[in-house]
């Protein structure tokens, strides 16, 4: 199949299987035309010769017998041509068929969508098709692509359950990182008030020790200074 059949089977749709079918179709009857052609001429030149070699007989003149030699021979290079020429063009009606064949397989195995209307399509033709249309050659041809397009349905329809359970998978997946990618933004946002908390904790901790030492001090101070008092008060009683 050449590049460009591959790149147009790549994006085919539905509608334009039928159109794509019938240019298949064109090709291989325009070459079993030239084939039927080809067979009827070389048939009519065998005829012509095993005539005109059995017409010989031994009572004509020996000119005559000659001249009829050479016109067996002339009819027998002529039959032979033909009949290379219908092998020929055999062969090459045979390549024709390969590569239709090949690319209706082709076609058929673009999507399980494509395949059953290529499926539909060739069953019809091969149904309403008279044996001047297509040949037993072509005919049995084409019922094989029909059955491996079948049994391609089945692989295809296998391929496309299991595309919509990965991508079902994948959709959960994709909700699952969704829902961890929440959890972390709440645990990120949870360690960081909890920093926060620990942080102002660590601070009041802190102004408390602070306040507990000014405390201290103070009530020293004043323990200080009463019991100077009391010292200086006692002091001048005793006066």
């Amino acid at each position: 199949m050449e590049e460009k059949d591959k790149n147009l089977i790549s994006t085919v749709t539905e509608s334009d299987v039928p159109a794509l079918i019938q240019q298949q179709f064109v090709k291989m009857e325009s070459f079993k035309e030239k084939l039927t052609l080809a067979r009827k001429k070389a048939e009519d030149a065998n005829i012509a010769a095993k005539e005109i070699k059995d017409s010989k007989t031994r009572l004509l003149k020996m000119k005559t017998t000659l001249e009829q030699m050479q016109e067996a021979q002339v009819a027998l290079s002529e039959a032979t041509l033909q009949n290379t020429e219908a092998q020929e063009l055999s062969f090459e009606y045979q390549r024709v068929l390969a590569e239709v064949t090949k690319y209706l397989f082709g076609l058929g195995v673009t999507n399980i969508s494509v395949n059953r209307c290529v499926v539909k399509e060739l069953q019809m033709r091969i149904e309403q098709a008279s044996e001047e249309e297509i040949d037993e050659m072509a005919r049995n041809e084409l019922i094989n692509v029909v059955r491996q397009l079948k049994e391609q349905e089945d692989i295809l329809q296998k391929q496309k359950n299991l595309e919509e359970k990965i991508k079902l998978y994948n959709q959960r997946i994709d909700d699952i990182d969704s829902k961890i990618s929440y959890l972390e933004d709440k645990i990120d946002n949870y360690n960081a008030k909890n920093e926060n908390l620990i942080n102002e904790n660590e601070k009041l901790k802190e102004s408390i020790l602070i306040g507990k030492k000014k405390n201290i001090i103070f009530l020293s101070i004043s323990f200080l200074i009463g019991f100077t008092a009391l010292i200086i008060a006692l002091i001048c009683l005793n006066k």
